[in-house]
This record gives C-alpha cells, structure tokens and sequence, in this order.
C-alpha cells in the first residue's frame, strides 16, 4: 500500500470528515459492496476503515496508484484481507465479484487474483467472457467444493493461466472449484485453448478440481517441479471420447520434474486422459519421476501415457476400460524423424485394463517406437501383475526398425492377459539380455500366445513359467527373421511353461511352441508341458540347431545317443532345404517318443529308417497336420535311456485314424508291424 496521506479539505467542514462511510446514511440503507462503491462522498484521502459485512476496506491517499477500488465519489480504497498480515486470505466477494451467472466477473475476478496471494471464491457461477491471467506471482485460489465453484467460460480462449516466469518460478494451490466450458459439441474453431494452465511452477497443488467441456488441454502443467495432481474430475471435450481431437488430453504434463496424478476420475476425453512428456531435445532431465496412481479413466481415444523425453516414471494400481486407441497403458517413443530420445526405468505395476486398442497391436499395455532415423532405447522397463482383458492385444513392445530402435532390460511379469482379440504378448525389437517374461498367464487370445520378432544380434529372451490356455493360433510363435541363422550369439530360453488346449477353433493345426530360424545353438528349450488335443507340440525349422540339456544337434537326426528318462530331445529334419524339423514332441511315463516330418523340398517322401525295434508299453506318438505326411517314430528306452527309432510311416499307410490325439500303444505297434 501506498503511505496513507492524512490531508483536510479547506472547503469542507471537519464534521464532515467520515470516519465511515456510511455515516451519512444508515447502515441498513448500504445492503451491497455495490452500493458501498457506489457512495458519492468525495475521498478525503483519511486512512479511515470502513467495515461492510465481514469485509474491511481502508481508505488510500488521494493521489494513490497502488488501490484497488474506488467508489463513485472517487475514495480510493483497498480491500484488506480476513485474517491479518500472518494469514491473509481475500474473499472475492469483496472486490464486488457477483457470481450470479450472468455478470460478467472476468475483472473483478482478475483484480482480486492480482491483489490476493490467498482468494477463496464462495460458492456460485462465475461468468468469464476472457482469459483469467495471473502470471509472475505465487497463489492459493480455492471453492466452496466441486460443483458449488463453478467458473463458467462464456469465451474460447484459455480459461486460468497462472504461475510464475521463465526467470522466476513460482507456487500455485488450487483447491475446490469446477471450471464448465458450455457448447463444446459445437464449437467449430481451432483446438489448444487449455481449460487450466499453469507454468513456471516451483510446487503446484491441483486438488478436488473438476473440468467439463474441454477445447484443449483440460489440465496443462508446463515447466515445473514438485507437481499434485489429486482427487481431480476431468471430462467432456470436444468429441466426447468418440472422434479422435489431439490436444484434448484430459491431464498433460510437459518438461515436469517429480509429478503425481493420484486418484482421479478422467472421461469422455477426445485423446489421452493423462499423459506426460516433451519434444524439447538436449535435456535428459525434462520429464523424470512421474506417478500415475489409483487413477480411473473410461471412455477416451487415447491412454495413460509417457512420451518423448521421459525418464523415470510409474503407473500404479490404475483402472481404465473403453479406450480403443490406441490402448491402455502407453511409452511411447513417438519422433519418427531425426529427433528422438531414450527412454527408460519405467514401471507399469497392478493395473487393470479392460477393452483398450484399436487398430495394429495396440491394446492394454503398449511399448511404441517407430520407424525412423535417430537411434533410441526404451530400457529398464518393468509390466508386472497387471490385469487386462477383452483389449486387442495385451502387452505389446513395437519397435518396427531393429538397428536403431530397441528394448532392452524388458521384465513381463505376473499378469493376467484374458481374451484379447489378437495376441497375448507381442515382442519387436529387443536387444540385451535381460528381457524376460515369466509367470504370466494367457488365456484366450484370437491369435498368438507370444508373437515374437526383430530381436536384435547378441540379445536374449526367456519365458519362463507361463501358462498359455486356450490360444487360437501357436502358443508361442517367431518369425523366421527374427534372428538369422548367423546370429549365433542370440539366447532363446523356454522353460517350464504350460500349452493347455491352444489351437484353432475351425480345427486348423497349430503348435504350442512354433519357431522359426530363432532357436540358436546357445538356447534352451526344456521343461514344458504340452497339450496336443488341438495341434502340434514343438515346430522348428531346419537350420534351427541349437543345444539344451538334451544334447540335440544340428542336421541329421541321431541313431544314438544317451538322454535321461523323461527329457524332450529335440532336433532338425536331416534333409537339406527341408521347411520342417520335427514338428512334435511328447513325454510319457516310461520315456518319449517323437514324430519328425521328411518334407522333401522337391516334393517327393522317403523313409529316414527302416528297422522297427524295442516298441514298449508308455510310448506316445503326436499326430502331424497332413494325413499322408511321413514320420519317424522315436522312443528312449526307460532301461537304458538309449534312443532307438523305427521306419517313417505316414498315417494312411499306418491306418491309424485320422485326427489330433495321441493314439494308444495298440495303435501304434499294430500300424508299425504291418
């Protein structure tokens, strides 16, 4: 305030001089701040306070520049808040704010912004017909409560904009209001006007606030540390959740340093309810410690999401359902250009998603980099004890270009995966050794199990303890460029896991484990149980040769050999060029038995043995996909653990019937020595 200037007109009588204003009228006549401003006493420069209700006006010098309100008679006054120096809040009421829902409050309400470190609003609609803009100071601003402080934005402009400088940052503590932008549905123009916007903040509170009708971001916090973002209701924008707007996130963070968005309730938005990330290069520090929890989002074209320059970040015990696109949960390295940043130390944990993704291999939880020239990483990446079901797919890693965009240190752990339309799991891209996906379950999935592909040379991959039920397609499946043949480098560990009832519904064949030119000499593939009642046990190709505890070799089939009771033995078909090694594996009681395709690349079959000996009770054979394909029978002596072998039959010339099931002992002995 401006020094108080005790100055006596000589043209007025000292009796004159108010002491308060209302002392030339009864106090009762005075029944408003309006009137009280609307005296026509002329202003005698006192000093004197003058009390309205619960509000306390003091008179400011005559020539003062520094006031905040002046009657009609020209006394200067300024509004002195409620509870003291120690404590001072304003009340906005006292700077003659209506909230009546059709004065228009925009000065008024700016005025007291300007004047206020501390505003309560009362309950009541405020009318804004422009922009509420505060910057350069810090702030606490609070309502009466969602849905008792309504600003309504009668403009398409920003609604708050508060915060502090690019050289001075400041806090601001937003507390218990609404903010209703009504007509969303037919506005026409430009998308980006935020509803909410504070940058430059050095400790940002956003707590029990509510947006509705949204042109841009709902909440958008740029340039800021220490952010909370709780308790909060987003939704309605433009589209309402059903036509795609980008840039109608419901909750947007940008170049933010330790965020939190805990427990609110984000719908009907028009892209992703809450997101955090940057394009800004140069900064590994722009985006780093975010948390997402016990948030529960429904109805939007778009996910949680972390993208661009982000570091550090966790998604915690969130619910989000009827999002179909592009999923759920979402990283997302989306600079397809020469720009691009590495992503990492990222936690996706107890989450639950339910009908998420759209097109491509979006779905519950989505790893995303595409195709472009700068060389990123997304490492350090942990999905565990999540649940999604009916989405697309469940957990996807899409990196479509192996030399330059890649996943490394990828843990897929605990998660339940139920009825997704594609594949359970799909992995591109990897690189390093430490990807694992262990302890999930996939159950019901229209495609594949795992889908895997484009891992890069020198990685490793294990799955481990999962189980696989009710797949449409193979339970785990790679493609045959997922590592060449001269990738001798690369691991691929299977162990332990469960095929239950995998195969298509029309009774197309499929296997439980599919490989393509992937399995390489230094992988293991061991301790699985297959269920055949649908399709094939193990398919791999010729120039597949790898190593395990079973001691299987490349090229020719071995006519002895040693394997412990009990084991898979596994390896290619002995014909060059051939498409199929063998196709399935079995395990029994008294030793295994193996069928193995002779798929001879110019068309014509032949038989790889001839004798038949040492058939013995507990044997098994699993039935191929074409009835006249020859096989190869094989069983392990329970005695010895030696490896003996019978001719290649096909299954006409056995006469055992066609069909996917493992055919007694009777069967076979008798279809063998015919």
């Amino acid at each position: 305030m401006a020094p108080i200037i005790y100055s006596k007109s000589l043209n007025v009588p000292a009796e004159d001089l108010p002491q308060k204003i209302y002392w030339k009228q009864p106090p009762n006549q005075i029944s408003s701040i309006s009137e009280l401003l609307a005296t026509s006493y002329p202003g005698y420069g006192q000093g004197t306070r003058h009390y309205f209700g619960s509000f306390t006006y003091e008179e400011a010098a005559i020539d003062a520049t520094d006031h905040h309100l002046t009657t009609v008679g020209g006394v200067k006054l300024y509004v002195l808040p409620l509870f003291g120096p120690a404590s001072p809040e304003y009340n906005a009421f006292a700077f003659d704010v209506k909230a009546d829902g059709v004065t228009d409050d925009t000065a008024s309400l700016n005025l007291a912004l300007n004047v206020s470190t501390r505003l309560y609003c009362p309950a009541g609609t405020y009318r804004l017909t422009s922009s509420i803009y505060s910057p350069g100071k810090s702030l606490t601003l609070r309502g009466a409560g969602i849905g008792q402080t309504v600003f309504e934005l009668d403009h398409t402009g920003y609604g708050f904009y508060l915060g502090g400088t690019d050289d001075a940052y400041k806090t601001v503590q937003l507390i218990d209001f609404s903010i209703r932008r009504p007509g969303v549905e037919s506005y026409s123009g430009a998308i980006g006007a935020k509803t909410l916007h504070l940058q430059y903040c050095a400790g940002a509170t956003i707590e029990k606030i509510e947006t509705e009708g949204n042109i841009g971001f709902a909440i958008n916090v740029m340039d800021a540390s220490d952010v909370v973002i709780q308790n909060c209701k987003v939704h309605s924008s433009k589209g309402d959740g059903i036509e795609h707007y980008s840039g109608t996130d419901g909750i947007h963070l940008t170049r933010v340093q330790r965020g939190k968005v805990i427990g609110c309730t984000i719908h009907n938005i028009s892209d992703d309810p809450i997101s955090t990330g940057s394009y800004n290069p140069g900064s590994d520090r722009q985006n780093v410690d975010i948390l997402y929890i016990g948030n529960f989002c429904h109805t939007c074209t778009g996910g949680m999401k972390f993208y661009g320059n982000f570091r550090g970040g966790q998604m915690i015990g969130n619910r989000i359902k009827d999002c179909p696109s592009p999923g759920g949960y979402i990283v997302y390295e989306d600079r397809s250009g020469t720009e691009g940043y590495d992503q990492e130390n990222i936690l996706i944990q107890g989450n639950w998603a339910q009908n998420c993704g759209g097109a491509g291999g979006s779905g519950g939880i989505s790893l995303y980099m595409p195709q472009g020239t700068a060389i990123t990483t997304m490492r350090k990446i942990d999905i565990l004890d999540n649940v999604i079901e009916d989405c697309t797919s469940g957990i996807t890693c899409l990196s479509y270009d192996k030399a330059i965009k890649t996943v490394e240190a990828l843990t897929i752990q605990g998660n339940m995966i139920r009825n997704c339309t594609k594949n359970g799991i799909t992995l591109f891209g990897l690189e390093g050794t430490g990807n694992r996906v262990v302890n999930n379950t996939v159950r019901g999935a229209g495609e594949y199990g795992v889908l895997v592909d484009n891992m890069k040379t020198g990685s490793a991959l294990t799955v481990q303890q999962n189980a696989f039920e009710t797949v449409n397609k193979d339970g785990l499946y790679s493609f045959d460029n997922w590592i060449r043949p001269n990738s001798l480098r690369n691991r691929f560990i299977v162990k332990d896991n469960v095929f239950e009832g995998n195969g298509a519904a029309d009774g197309t064949p499929t296997s439980a484990l599919q490989m393509g030119a992937s399995v390489m000499p230094t992988s293991i593939i061991e301790g699985n149980r297959y269920d055949f009642s649908k399709g094939f046990g193990l398919g791999l190709p010729f120039d597949s040769g790898f190593q395990s505890r079973s001691d299987a070799r490349r090229g020719a089939v071995p006519t002895t050999g040693t394997w412990r009771r009990g084991q898979f033995i596994y390896n290619t078909s002995s014909v060059e060029g051939s498409s199929w090694g063998w196709r399935c594996v079995a395990t029994g009681t008294f030793g295994s038995l193996s069928g193995v395709t002779a798929d001879v690349t110019s068309g014509s079959r032949e038989a790889l043995f001839s004798d038949v000996t040492n058939i013995a009770e507990g044997m098994f054979l699993t039935l191929g996909a074409d009835p006249d394909e020859p096989f190869c029978v094989q069983w392990v002596d329970p005695a010895t653990g030696e490896v003996r072998f019978t001719k290649a039959v096909s299954l006409t010339q056995t006469g055992i019937a066609v069909g996917y099931h493992t055919p007694t002992f009777e069967e076979v002995a008798a279809a063998l020595s015919a």
